[in-house]
């Protein structure tokens, strides 16, 4: 038995197939920029430490900045996590931890997530919320489309918001502003589900909702839509 081991050892560099682990490599400060068609920057990742696995990147202090169109030194939408496991090859960026998305006009947050970079698509698993400047929605989970271009109060200002959001179970949607409680005609609104639209600046709930008014009035109705305040925040850098 002692030989047949010793020979078995000795044939391995001779061509038996041993998988050898792969390499691990430790990097900081790591930044990927990314490019459209025409070669203009349009956003880009940035990690402070990093820890290489083949084609896994084990990533801390994560954050993407998405760029104005043709100004690639103002942030119009950044993306931001504690930690994150960025797939090359795949082009996905996984965590389990939180993750904030801030935008000129929307914020949002939640834990576990995935986030495809080719097609800014987000899935967060837990603890969904979405605030602005009138109302916080919160539910389970949610899919996020990030990306989307839309004129701002001038026709030469394009501002970067959340193309689509749709949030699924215990959906709640709380008005924080006191001038839009008379606006929206409740305080308070629960579903199973809500979709956002930010080509049209609203959301919508198309399934049975339970609305909540002032003085405790609670009522089971049907809303079509919550069509927010068209204003554009001031376009300012993000921090």
């Amino acid at each position: 038995m002692a030989c047949g081991m010793a020979v078995a050892l000795l044939c391995e560099p001779l061509g038996v197939a041993v998988k050898a682990p792969a390499a691990e490599i430790k990097a900081r400060g790591l930044s990927f920029p990314f490019f459209d068609a025409d070669g203009t920057l349009t956003h880009r990742l940035v990690a402070k430490n990093a820890r290489i696995v083949g084609s896994l990147q084990h990533l801390e202090s994560v954050e993407i900045d998405y760029f104005a169109t043709g100004d690639p030194q103002r942030v119009v939408q950044r993306i931001r996590a504690a930690e994150a496991t960025r797939d090359e090859k795949n082009e996905t960026l996984v965590g389990n931890g939180a993750i904030v998305v801030e935008t000129e006009e929307n914020r949002l947050t939640g834990e576990g997530f995935t986030f495809t970079l080719a097609s800014s698509r987000l899935n967060i698993e837990r603890a969904f919320t979405m605030t602005n400047r009138e109302l916080v929605l919160t539910s389970d989970r949610a899919v996020v489309d990030l990306v989307f271009e839309r004129k701002g109060d001038g026709d030469e200002v394009k501002l970067r918001d959340v193309k689509r959001c749709e949030a699924f179970g215990n959906l709640r949607v709380k008005v924080v502003q006191p001038t839009a409680v008379k606006k929206y005609g409740f305080d308070e609104a629960t579903s199973d589900r809500a979709i956002y639209d930010g080509a049209t600046h609203s959301i919508m709930i198309p399934t049975e909702t339970r609305i909540l008014k002032r003085g405790g009035v609670s009522i089971v109705n049907q809303v079509d839509a919550i069509d927010l305040d068209p204003k554009s925040r001031p376009a300012v850098k993000l921090k």
